[in-house]
């Protein structure tokens, strides 16, 4: 039996992007001028750090946070990204603890996330856990908030991330050691440069903490009863993570260049529960491997033609313990076991005469998924597979010098999932061998266009989709209904605004980006309970956000000043009169993020500040279930000395020690200070 969904109806007419490559193919052939060649092009792999995003070229918003002036500190992908406007990172509690992203108010399984342009979400559950991502070998972060490069492979409903990695190659070596708060000890040692005519790179980390901050203990009544409100210390909140990172780029053959990309990430840890709901015994480890293989051939016709292959290889194996059978979490141990094996093909030819590039990219994956239940009458649950294949075009056409630029990109994603095994007990999903189909098509389209050399305007629509996750789609032995015929959620972003650059060589250097976005997202799948004892996945809901984001970034002489702002609306519409108009859980009506540094010689001064407004937690958004506002100070001091080659720095977070709680009421740690010690040799330092 073949079940399907239906496809997107609302996507861009192919005849528009080819009408894009036609009028440009017969435009002016003798501008001259430069052309987005092969040394401008946006690279979303791992690249030489002296070659970021050019985001003056896209004609979509997005923004990079360069990491390569943070050698050694304690930081994690969540403090980067939440740097970013639009960009609100939703977090169980302190380090270690699990993080997701949301951009402009979407959902974290509808944010794609990258590491390398390996993609990371899950067929299973959707959202990437940003904690497992050990922050310490990147050079940048890429946050694309509406459409995103065909380079790059597919973009969410919610944007797109792309971490990169430190290259292979450049000689450099570093060791960077921090102690802090709540016994907390990190260890990063990193060698990279030549040998044999190649390029390698080793990394590792070790991370842990016992993470016993304070917090306010309210026994659940925080609204009607404050009397009874007690500090605690949070209990069973420890971890420890390896994680270890290894490239080869073999000598080049033929004019093939070959890399090799091998990681591997331990952790253990402790399983708290949220603020009203501790747990003393119950645990949870997992495991994960992640290997990769990149070749680009020699280019073709003058290297006008060029061609990028990849392919790489995912597992992962969590699992969950609960010894002390502690009541409302599940009574038996859980082993999950995932693997994705998945590749790529990229094309792209440069067309000096036409002034356009041209970019093909195919892609294809199949992942697994396989739950075990350690209750001997549950065992193994039936094996879950997803195989998606996609198909990317993209033009871009420059016009003018390269003044004003048109962007028009089409994809198509299929999928389909097969299941066999028989269900401990219930009624299987589907009868055996069932296969189910689905598939949207999205497209961008995107103008750039540059005023003057300081002033650069920008517009584009984005229509993407996100597949149904196996949990949604096929449910639980239990608590979950299988729902069968879910469509792919889908959503419709536009945005428009300009950036302005100081000019060279003036008084200060820096920008200022100012957007305004409107999204419509459709079919938006929610849980509704099916019966008193589950639960079943529809296609229920909509969504729409509209907001304005400001980032900036001012540098004088020693004096540096940086930041964002988001003001935004995000408001359910949908069958549920009780949700209508009522705020998208987790969604900040303003956020703030500013940081100011000072150097004085070889001292660097820094203080941050981030504020969140008050948010809702529920979707009938109840005063019980409201976040307070949100204000931390941050601060620190950098020292360097020895010729740059020694590093001391100290930093405070939270000075004000404010006690808050994030998603479902996880405490947030207090005032945490880290001090850290490191070293840097050799070319490349950060």
């Amino acid at each position: 039996m073949r079940v399907r969904t239906r496809r997107s109806a609302a996507w861009v007419p192919p005849f528009v992007l080819f009408a894009i490559l036609f009028v440009s193919t017969f435009s002016s052939a003798d501008e001259g001028g430069p052309l987005y060649g092969p040394a401008d092009t946006i690279r979303v792999e791992a690249d030489a750090p002296g070659n970021p995003v050019h985001l003056d070229r896209l004609p979509f918003f997005a923004s990079v946070r360069d990491l390569r002036d943070s050698p050694g500190r304690l930081l994690t992908i969540a403090d980067i990204l939440e740097e970013s406007a639009g960009v609100r990172v939703r977090r169980f509690g302190g380090i270690g603890a699990y993080a997701a992203a949301s951009i402009r108010g979407s959902a974290p399984g509808q944010v794609e996330i990258y590491l390398d342009g390996i993609p990371l979400n899950s067929a299973q559950w959707g959202a990437v856990n940003l904690a497992e991502l050990p922050v310490d070998n990147l050079v940048r972060a890429e946050i694309f908030r509406s459409g995103s490069p065909v380079a790059l492979g597919a973009s969410g409903i919610g944007g797109a991330v792309n971490l990169v990695t430190r290259p292979a190659g450049v000689p450099h070596t570093s060791l960077a050691l921090t102690a802090g708060s709540y016994d907390t000890w990190k260890t990063h040692a990193l060698r990279s440069g030549t040998a044999g005519g190649g390029d390698y790179l080793v990394s590792y980390r070790h991370l842990q903490t016992k993470g016993d901050f304070e917090f306010l203990y309210d026994r659940g009544t925080r609204v009607q009863n404050t009397a009874d409100d007690t500090v605690l210390a949070r209990t069973n909140n420890a971890f420890r993570e390896h994680a270890l990172l290894a490239k080869l780029r073999l000598p080049p053959l033929d004019g093939w260049t070959i890399e090799l990309v091998d990681d591997w990430y331990f952790k253990d840890s402790g399983l708290p529960g949220h603020g009203n709901l501790i747990y003393e015994e119950a645990s949870f480890d997992n495991r994960r491997h992640r290997t990769s293989f990149g070749a680009a051939p020699p280019g073709l016709f003058g290297k006008r033609l060029r061609t990028d292959l990849g392919a790489y290889h995912l597992y992962q194996r969590d699992r969950y313990s609960n010894p002390g059978r502690e009541p409302t979490l599940h009574p038996s141990d859980l082993i999950h076991r995932s693997a994705a094996t998945g590749g790529h093909v990229l094309f792209t030819a440069y067309l000096p005469p036409a002034r356009q590039v041209l970019r093909a990219r195919g892609d294809s994956r199949r992942e697994t998924f396989e739950p075990e239940d350690g209750n001997p009458s549950v065992g193994k649950g039936f094996l879950r597979e997803r195989r998606v294949s996609s198909l990317s075009l993209e033009d871009e056409c420059l016009l003018l010098r390269d003044r004003l630029s048109f962007y028009g990109a089409l994809r198509w994603t299929e999928s389909k999932d097969n299941f066999h095994g028989v269900l401990p007990y219930g009624p299987p999903p589907e009868p055996l061998e069932t296969a189910h189909r689905s598939g949207f098509r999205a497209a961008t389209l995107g103008v750039r266009a540059d005023l003057a050399p300081f002033l650069s305007l920008r517009a584009s629509r984005a229509r993407a989709g996100r597949l149904p996750t196996l949990f949604e789609l096929f449910g639980t032995s239990g608590d979950v209904r299988p729902s069968p015929f879910l469509a792919p959620e889908e959503g419709t972003t536009w945005d428009g605004g300009f950036r302005l650059r100081a000019p060279e060589h003036g008084l200060i250097d820096g920008f200022l980006e100012v957007s305004v976005f409107r999204s419509e997202r459709d079919s938006l799948i929610v849980f509704i309970q099916n019966s008193q004892q589950n639960f079943k996945a529809v296609n229920l809901e909509g969504a729409n956000a509209e907001g304005l984001e400001v980032e900036w970034g001012i540098e004088r002489g020693r004096l540096r000043m940086d930041g964002s702002f988001t003001t935004q609306d995000v408001r359910q519409h949908g069958a549920v009169p009780h949700w209508e108009n009522k705020w998208v859980p987790y969604v900040s009506p303003r956020e703030l993020f500013s940081r100011l540094s000072l150097r004085l010689g070889p001292v660097e001064l820094r203080h941050e500040y981030n504020r969140l407004d008050p948010y809702f937690r529920d979707r009938a958004n109840t005063e019980e279930d409201r976040a307070a506002a949100r204000s931390i100070h941050n601060a620190g001091a950098r020292v360097r000395f020895h010729r740059n080659r020694l590093l001391l720095d100290l930093d405070v977070q939270n000075i004000g020690d404010e006690k808050s709680a994030d998603s479902f009421g996880y405490p947030m740690p207090g005032r945490t200070v880290y001090l850290t010690a490191a070293f840097e040799a050799g070319g490349g330092r950060r």
